[in-house]
């Protein structure tokens, strides 16, 4: 249990730092008007659990603020996530169980 949790960690600080990182090279490149990072890209590292990395650098770099069709997505990114945790914990019992499977697939999966 303790491996899966160490491992879900990893992987959410490792998904933060890239998303970061991702606004942030678009943010330059949005200055520099150079080759940019697609919407898709920023929002499926969103999806894929960068959601507080993407509203901090959002802020931080001032980057995508006034784009609402952007922002709506990404709104709703999070707002999904919410709901999906909330019922991961509404059902107790199951947590533990994802935990241990996350636990023993991921060094599989990264291995």
């Amino acid at each position: 249990m303790l491996n899966a949790v160490f491992w879900l960690v990893g992987l959410f600080v490792a998904v933060n730092v890239i998303t970061v990182a991702l606004f942030w090279h678009d943010k330059r490149r949005a200055q520099k008007q150079g080759w940019r990072v697609q919407e898709m890209t920023l929002h499926v590292w969103t999806l894929l659990g960068g959601t507080p990395a993407a509203f901090w650098a959002s802020q931080r770099f001032r980057h995508k603020t006034r784009k609402q069709p952007f922002r709506r997505i990404q709104q709703g990114i999070a707002l999904l996530q919410l709901v999906v945790v909330g019922l991961c914990l509404w059902q107790g019992a199951a947590v533990p169980q994802v935990l241990e499977s996350l636990g023993e697939m991921l060094p599989r999966v990264i291995g």
